[in-house]
């Protein structure tokens, strides 16, 4: 059926939208404005009210991070932000991050010297995962890309550190790459495995970033630099859910998160930003604050 039919409508009074952030904008905010108009109330639900206010027009904070804090229904995230390697003298290139440790060192040659510029980088997150989180348990990885997702695990599995890899369209673990439309039982078995403790390490690209509700989630690897306020919130907000096995959740930052966002250990003044339709208004208004000040900002 085609909107422009009537009966493609709801006689609906009320309409529920969960994770209401990504519904705001295109045809989803669309829909939920024809509604509006149709004399529906539009209830919309999210831990990031940004950028919403072209489909929602009050806001009502139902509860505050403090206050889940103290309720013990959120945790509160230790934050690392260990020194970064040096990269003023890296050039770019067009490089295939999916290769294997041999095949790598025949495209780039023996990793010596400064060849040694990508095993440095991963292998300085494995130092420091292993130095602030030494139980290596049900942990979430977030990569730069798919490939440098995948290249990760692989690299975790070479130092002995069982890692699974997921991206929308395959898995990758002790060695095989699937499909995961025609091994979706295997993928699961692995999840499972991740989920008990038997695989430490889950990387991904942002395929987790939100609707992942793993309490058990124990540490926070942020492998990339993350621009959007509304996505480092949503990525580390999946460690911070309470759970009887931990009192905290690590979070290991490479890519200079809270010096862009903040802490997320904080009240956020959603009220101030709310009609702004800006998702990203706090990181710049941080950003700003920091220029003004001089203070130093992660790379």
């Amino acid at each position: 059926r085609r909107r422009s039919e009537a009966s493609y409508w709801l006689n609906a009074d009320l309409v529920l939208v969960d994770e209401v952030h990504q519904q705001a904008t295109g045809e989803s905010a669309a829909l939920i404005n024809e509604y509006k108009q149709r004399g529906a109330r539009i209830v919309g639900v999210t831990a990031t009210p940004l950028g919403v206010c072209n489909v929602c027009d009050e806001l009502i904070v139902a509860g505050r991070t403090r206050d889940l804090q103290q309720q013990g229904i959120l945790c509160c995230a230790s934050w690392f932000a260990p020194s970064e390697l040096d990269t003023r003298k890296l050039v770019k290139g067009k490089v295939d991050l999916s290769l294997t440790e041999n095949d790598a060192r025949k495209t780039w040659g023996p990793l010596k010297g400064d060849d040694q510029i990508r095993t440095r980088i991963v292998g300085n997150i494995l130092e420091h995962y292993q130095r602030l989180h030494p139980d290596r348990t049900h942990t979430l990885a977030f990569a730069p890309g798919v490939k440098e997702s995948l290249w990760a695990a692989q690299f975790c599995h070479s130092r002995g550190i069982r890692a699974l890899h997921m991206d929308a369209d395959d898995f990758w673990c002790d060695g095989t790459l699937y499909s995961r439309e025609q091994d979706e039982q295997l993928f699961q078995h692995y999840i499972q495995d991740w989920r008990d403790g038997e695989i430490p390490i889950l990387w991904n690209r942002f395929i987790w970033r939100e609707g992942l509700d793993e309490p058990q989630i124990k540490c926070i690897m942020l492998a990339t630099p993350i621009g959007s306020y509304r996505s480092f919130l949503q990525m580390v907000g999946r460690g911070l859910r309470s759970h009887g096995s931990k009192d905290k959740c690590i979070v290991i930052d490479f890519g200079g998160s809270w010096w862009r966002h903040g802490s997320v250990n904080v009240n956020v003044d959603w009220e101030s930003v709310f009609d702004c339709s800006d998702p990203d208004v706090l990181s710049k208004n941080r950003i700003a604050q920091q220029k003004e000040h001089g203070e130093p900002m992660g790379r």
